[in-house]
């Protein structure tokens, strides 16, 4: 199946994440039957340019440009023996400005979400640049993921804003290979265009989405709004459990909050309240501690 998402990006550096970034880029460019782009960055130290320690920055931009054409050489090695069409580059430079360079002709970018077991190089950061200034769909992992299911499920946040259109158009060549799409909205009233009035649901279906489904969350202390669209309004089972309501171009599910005992957590949590303000008029030595 041809797409419109061949080059993929790959940032390459010696750090806890670069596993997670190589794997899941490798399963993303054979999904795309696509083409792997590697960026090995040696990163700037901090002490480049002190006036007050100029060897410093010297030396540890050597050993950092040491350590990376090691790396370098391995990344090779072990994309010889792998079934995707690749090519490496290596720059010396400040992380983010490098990766924006080289994004410019990629479909794709595959960074880190964060490096949680050590916090370097910022990824959180990275990425929010990418997403910025790059212009670029990004594929954020965690350090310890170990694959990327492409063709698994996959989950769009909609709330009818330009930027979640864009989101929607960049991302659906990767869509298309998935098994199933939910397009999420989170109802708290920041929804500019609902999906099924924005022509979201008929966008994925244009496209070929595999079941296109629309799913309407809503948050802890949300209480019952109104359902909007077409049908009679489904109440939820005291199991907290989902009763679809069908409409054309998909299934759109709703919640409402709900604790164990089945009553709205809004309403459970003002009952609550009232009686702890009707115990302290009745006992006032309640309502305060000490002598």
């Amino acid at each position: 199946m041809e797409t419109a998402m061949k080059n993929v990006l790959l940032l390459v550096h010696d750090d806890v994440g670069q596993e997670a970034r190589f794997q899941a880029a490798l399963d993303i460019t054979r999904a795309l039957d696509g083409h792997l782009t590697c960026l090995d960055v040696a990163i700037l130290p901090a002490l480049t340019g002190d006036p007050y320690f100029p060897e410093g920055g010297a030396m540890l931009l050597q050993d950092e440009r040491a350590r990376e054409d090691v790396n370098c050489s391995r990344i090779k090695e072990r994309l010889a023996h792998e079934d995707v069409a690749w090519e490496i580059s290596t720059v010396t430079g400040d992380l983010a400005p490098c990766m924006e360079a080289a994004a410019g002709l990629a479909d794709l970018v595959v960074v880190n979400r964060k490096l949680d077991q050590f916090p370097y190089p910022d990824m959180a950061a990275l990425v929010g640049e990418l997403i910025v200034k790059s212009g670029k769909p990004i594929v954020a992992v965690p350090d310890d993921a170990r694959g990327f299911n492409a063709a698994g499920r996959a989950i769009v946040a909609w709330d009818g804003s330009p930027a979640s259109t864009a989101a929607l158009q960049a991302a659906t060549p990767l869509l298309t290979v998935a098994e199933s799409v939910i397009i999420v909205e989170i109802d708290d009233g920041s929804i500019q265009t609902p999906a099924r009035e924005g022509g979201c649901l008929s966008f994925a279906a244009w496209h070929s989405l595999a079941d296109p489904r629309q799913e309407s969350a809503w948050p802890p202390g949300g209480g019952y709004p109104p359902l909007r669209g077409q049908g009679s309004e489904r109440r939820l089972s005291r199991d907290g459990r989902f009763r679809p309501q069908a409409f054309p171009g998909g299934t759109v599910r709703r919640r409402h909050a709900q604790d164990d005992s089945g009553e709205p957590g809004a309403a459970r949590a003002g009952a609550r309240m009232k009686d702890a303000r009707l115990r302290s008029k009745r006992e006032p030595h309640l309502a305060r501690e000490g002598p």
